[in-house]
């Protein structure tokens, strides 16, 4: 038996003290909130000749928090067999606005433009265009 009473796995056989002792059940507490909101619209702008000229306008906004608390000693690193997990939280919040036109050419063509803004709390934001065609020379092909 060890000295102090506890568990030692590379002592003598017969002399490893109570295997109980060496038990340990961790504590990790962890909550992640998302909550988002998103609007959007399509539709036509006007009619041109062949169809008419559609829209697209969006916006969207999410937050997201998480939080991870852990028992003394998860968070000291003190358990055998396994790395320490350090508690902590964040936060996220997200914003986006985006449009997108169709624009026919001619019958069976389209042109779209779009764009995109998003803006992130913790990185920065950035705006993305697209442009694009549509070509559908016959109903079942595109």
């Amino acid at each position: 038996m060890a000295k102090n009473g506890q568990f030692n796995p590379f002592a003598a056989p017969g002399n490893k003290s109570n295997i109980n002792q060496a038990l340990y059940n961790p504590l990790q507490t962890i909550k992640s909130t998302v909550a988002s909101v998103n609007l959007s619209a399509t539709g036509e702008l006007l009619e041109m000749p062949a169809v008419p000229l559609g829209l697209a306008v969006g916006v969207a906004n999410t937050w997201q928090t998480f939080e991870q608390t852990n028992d003394a000693i998860t968070g000291s690193g003190a358990q055998w067999g396994g790395g320490s997990s350090a508690s902590g939280a964040g936060r996220r919040d997200f914003h986006s606005a985006y449009t997108e036109f169709s624009i026919p050419a001619f019958t069976g063509f389209e042109l779209q433009a779009a764009a995109r803004f998003d803006e992130y709390s913790d990185f920065g934001s950035t705006l993305n265009p697209k442009f694009g065609f549509r070509y559908r020379p016959l109903n079942f092909l595109m």
